[in-house]
């Protein structure tokens, strides 16, 4: 037979066109492209966090909220253990008696009040005898621990504040002390100073963020506290070289800078969570539960939004995502703590510069962005750290001008009077580097700082920008005016 077509049709080798074999071929390709790009996005960005975390190691910074915690000590020696038992005591004032305390520290005398209204405050007070008793038992013990759930992650801050209270604690002996005022018992209200500044050193060296700032609140309640104290001249002189005494090293710069490190963990378990665990701490609801009830149907499409972006997020695709943000989040967080352990007036242009630095991250960064905002409140911290410090520094050489009254009968027209008898040295400026300013026109005395603006505003109580004051003022004496007007916010 001859070779020629046996009339079966051939198969068409061709199955696919040539155009969509072209574009599983690009397809192909762009996937291999992309698959290479997230290799190297994964391995950078793992180098990256991976840097961050090893210089800091290397520091002694802890990384995890585990090295926050030291280890235990026995209970008769923790002075939190008897912290903790205040809570449950601490019977809150009337509304009326609230009032009488408020006329008491405003008019600066116990004349502005009646004979039955000084005896109900003293029977409030007496309600508190219990704390005032475990206040004074906890001075006695030699360390503290707070008993803190690292574990919650941010939650620990809500879990602390409730747990020991510290603040309304020193707000009960801050009350204590104004009655001890009145009554010119200066003993009763030295020994109520010395459990409040018991607390205070019970707050240094822990290494939590949210243990400072409660320090910082109590520092100021108490700064206060002893300004009125001493425009009453109720302490003799032993009393005020004790009060003195206790003030050395309360500045708790350290410890504040201490504690800024540790937030560098807080910050680290944030990008360990799910976005339905920091929903509710950034105050993002997509669900709306928190604006009540919605249609069940509405609530599982949002639900279910929710578990696709939260899967997405906890995926290997999104990990070089997450280790940029996380190493951005760490730098801004380290490089704010590094800056708190400098004094104030050497990095006031740094933190200047950080508080706008997160807004020039890429879009890309956009969770470090969020974040870094959000850390905003680290740079205020530190301003307010310093002004801290400088209502400490204050006190120490308004107590020394107080000293000299009782010595030569006047205050000092100078605060070289004060050297070397009374104080070593003029304690520095926080804020201008420079030894604290002193005013003695006889109307007025008063020892300052210059304050955020860093500008010397005579001593001037006027509030300035931010609603504080133009300069940070101890005022031993006032002029009737501020006397009518009352004492400005510290």
């Amino acid at each position: 037979m001859g070779g020629g077509d046996s009339g079966v049709p051939r198969p068409n080798r061709r199955l696919l066109p040539r155009w969509l074999k072209f574009l599983l071929m690009l397809l192909g390709f762009l996937l291999a492209v992309a698959a290479l790009l997230w290799v190297i996005l994964d391995l950078s960005t793992g180098d990256a966090l991976e840097g961050e975390l090893v210089q800091l190691r290397s520091q002694g910074w802890p990384t995890t909220l585990d090295e926050l915690h030291s280890g235990p000590i026995p209970a008769s020696e923790n002075a939190a253990v008897l912290y903790e038992q205040v809570g449950p005591l601490m019977v809150g004032l009337s509304g009326a008696e609230w009032e009488l305390l408020d006329r008491l520290a405003d008019s600066g005398t116990a004349g502005s009040l009646a004979t039955d209204e000084l005896a109900k405050l003293e029977s409030a007070l007496l309600r508190r005898t219990p704390v005032l008793q475990l206040l004074r038992r906890a001075r006695d013990r030699p360390q503290c621990q707070f008993d803190i759930q690292f574990s919650d992650g941010l939650g620990l801050h809500v879990n602390y504040l409730r747990k020991y209270n510290l603040i309304g604690t020193v707000r009960c002996l801050n009350q204590a002390m104004l009655l001890a005022t009145e009554k010119r018992n200066g003993e009763e209200v030295l020994e109520h100073w010395l459990d409040g500044v018991a607390i205070l050193r019970s707050q240094q060296g822990h290494g939590v963020l949210i243990i400072e700032m409660t320090r910082q609140a109590c520092t100021a309640m108490l700064m206060y506290r002893l300004e009125q104290i001493l425009r009453k001249h109720i302490f003799d002189e032993a009393q005020l070289q004790a009060v003195l005494k206790s003030l050395d090293g309360l500045e708790g710069h350290d410890s504040f800078a201490q504690g800024m490190r540790g937030q560098v963990p807080v910050a680290r378990w944030v990008f360990r969570q799910s976005l339905e665990e920091l929903g509710p701490l950034s105050g993002w609801d997509p669900t709306g539960q928190s604006r009540g009830p919605r249609s069940s149907r509405r609530a599982r499409w949002a639900n279910a939004v929710v578990a696709g972006v939260d899967w997405l997020w906890r995926s290997r695709l999104a990990r070089p995502f997450r280790q940029y943000n996380e190493a951005q989040t760490l730098r801004f967080v380290a490089e704010v703590a590094r800056l708190s352990e400098k004094p104030y007036c050497q990095v006031h242009n740094q933190l200047a510069q950080l508080d706008t630095q997160h807004t020039q991250m890429p879009f890309y960064a956009a969770l470090a962005k969020v974040l870094c905002g959000g850390y905003e409140g680290l740079t205020s911290l530190v301003r307010w750290q310093a002004h801290r410090e400088a209502n400490v520094l204050c006190g120490r050489v308004a107590l020394g001008a107080e000293i000299h009254r009782l010595r030569a009968g006047r205050y000092p027209q100078a605060l070289n009077e004060l050297t070397p008898d009374i104080l070593t040295a003029i304690p520095i400026d926080p804020f201008s580097g420079q030894p604290l300013l002193y005013l003695n026109d006889r109307s007025r005395v008063v020892v300052y700082s210059v304050g955020r603006d860093r500008r010397d505003d005579g001593g001037s109580e006027a509030k300035g920008t931010q609603y504080l004051p133009k300069d940070i003022v101890f005022a031993l004496r006032r002029t009737p005016a501020q006397k009518a007007e009352g004492a400005p916010g510290q």
